[in-house]
């Protein structure tokens, strides 16, 4: 997880291909309470957005990520 950049990113592995996870602008993202130090590296997740248009590249958009029972909702006014 990095809040640098204009947005936070992640990567997360996906049945062995690692899949680049794009969030809202970094303030945003941290404002939904995900900030580099909340979820341990190798801990199980789960996204939910849109994919990129292009099919071969392992990208998504995520607008909600879940750890460990809480959801970071990134984009609260989107349903």
């Amino acid at each position: 997880m990095s809040l640098a950049g204009p947005h936070a990113t992640a990567q997360m592995r996906v049945n062995g291909d690692v899949w680049d996870v794009v969030f809202a602008p970094s303030p945003r993202t941290a404002r939904a309470g995900l900030t580099e130090d909340v979820i341990p590296v190798g801990d199980q997740v789960t996204a939910s957005g849109h994919r990129h248009n292009d099919a071969t590249e392992l990208e998504i958009k995520a607008e909600r990520f879940m750890w460990n029972g809480k959801v970071f909702n990134v984009y609260p006014d989107r349903n």
